[in-house]
């Protein structure tokens, strides 16, 4: 019966997950005027969704067929888990008024669909992935109050500067080495990881000085230095998923602010060369290449964390082995980096497809919101944040999959960690607080218009 149950679930959550990206289509076709939905009723629909796709899975993940019963734990982390995301759901009504919903709930969906992978893969990690969570919403609620005494985020720009190369030097001298990268920091009881800081601090310094009305060439000179320092800093830190990610970010920024294709063209060249230089002087970067281009040829080693990932990926197929049915494990560090590959392999590749929908949604409901911003900093500031999210997406999706070598970032929302998932809270949190001004400019228009 309980086999059953599970080959069952493989086809309901994938009518969970259908379902929940229908509503998002329906709201963006609806933003459109293309056709015309009820909002409220899609956004209500993904709720209800959201609640039966993590009882389901908790159920299953609780049920032990030896003893038939229940473990206590887990339907203790269901009970946790389902009254966080319902507070959530409502205090962001409260705390972002006339915010993006699609945002909050597929950000809701991703936070929910990693917490039962940690649940799977490793109960202690879903315990404290909740912990997690709960600051990370507590962070987004408390945020608006501060944004809107800050009002002019510009204002902070030598201050961002300030923090960034400090905890850049503080990594660089004093950090702790995992994984082959000194990226990790500790200050008594507290591991953090500064690059995730430094990507949201040093592109508020950055928006700030490229993003005035008349740029001067000393304005684009001297962020181009300092943004040039810390891409080395990150990458003699052999961080080089961070420096990658920071410096997409940086050319997106500096293109959208200038205009110039003279400068995006230096910039691709300046990228071949330093990736080539790179390749030259630094062994690990060779035995990432080589594992990206064959990582048969030394399987038990270096090329084995790729290779579980293909196995993962595409054992199973179209559907999935079915939750808790899988290998899941067998990946090194699947927690962190092959998250994507623990869903492929149990949820099926048409289910991890609508995971990378979802995170398009996403991404194109934020262009809008910079779109439509009138300020230009913060048009800016939404377009290079979204560019940073998305690219970082993009790299861990392509690293697993085998299409580009692999750097070791986090699934945003979904892989362990407590800076990343915290940082992706506060960068969405600001880019919402953006939407919600942007609604109060568009009413006050209309207001005075009348």
């Amino acid at each position: 019966m309980y086999e059953l149950i599970i080959l069952l679930s493989k086809y309901l959550f994938l009518f969970y997950m259908i379902f929940f990206i229908w509503q998002n289509i329906k709201m963006i076709l609806t933003k459109k005027e293309i056709f015309h939905f009820n909002q409220k009723k899609c956004v209500f629909h993904q709720y209800i969704i959201l609640i039966l796709f993590h009882i389901n899975a908790f159920l299953i993940l609780a049920f032990d067929s030896e003893t038939t019963s229940f473990e206590p734990e887990t339907m203790l982390v269901c009970l946790f888990g389902i009254i966080l995301f319902t507070i959530a759901n409502m205090v962001l009504r409260l705390t972002y008024p006339n915010s993006d919903r699609l945002i909050w709930n597929s950000i809701l969906f991703l936070c929910d669909m990693g917490l039962v992978m940690l649940q799977r893969l490793k109960p202690e990690l879903a315990q404290r992935q909740l912990l997690w969570l709960f600051s990370g919403f507590l962070i987004v609620f408390l945020m608006p109050f501060a944004l809107n005494f800050i009002k002019d985020l510009s204002k902070l720009k030598y201050l961002c500067l300030l923090l960034s190369i400090t905890m850049l030097l503080m990594t660089f001298f004093f950090g702790d080495t995992e994984g082959g990268a000194k990226n990790w920091l500790t200050i008594k009881n507290l591991t953090f990881q500064p690059s995730e800081i430094i990507k949201l601090l040093f592109i508020m310094y950055l928006v700030a000085e490229l993003a005035k009305p008349k740029l001067k060439l000393i304005s684009i000179i001297v962020p181009t230095f300092l943004s040039g320092v810390v891409i080395l800093f990150l990458v003699f830190q052999k961080d080089l998923g961070s420096a990658l990610i920071f410096f997409i970010t940086y050319m997106v920024v500096i293109y959208i602010t200038t205009s110039s294709n003279l400068i995006l063209l230096l910039g691709i060249l300046t990228s071949a060369v330093s990736s080539f230089a790179a390749y030259k002087i630094f062994d690990h970067i060779k035995i990432r290449v080589a594992t990206w281009i064959n990582p048969w040829q030394d399987i038990n080693n270096s090329g084995y964390q790729i290779t579980q990932s293909l196995f993962a990926i595409g054992t199973y197929g179209f559907f999935g082995s079915g939750l808790k049915k899988g290998l899941p494990t067998a990946i090194p560090i699947v927690e962190r980096d092959f998250i994507f590959s623990a869903i492929c392999e149990e949820f099926g590749i048409i289910f991890a497809i609508g995971i990378i929908l979802i995170f398009i949604t996403i991404f194109y409901s934020c262009i809008k919101i910079a779109l439509v911003s009138r300020n230009r900093y913060l048009s800016v500031l939404v377009s290079a944040l979204t560019c940073l999210m998305c690219f970082q997406t993009f790299l861990i999706i392509g690293g697993v999959i085998k299409l580009i070598p692999l750097t070791g970032v986090t699934l945003p929302f979904m892989s362990y960690g407590g800076t990343s998932m915290i940082m992706c809270f506060i960068i969405f949190g600001i880019i919402q607080w953006i939407s919600t001004l942007n609604e109060r400019t568009y009413q006050c228009q209309n207001k005075k218009r009348r």
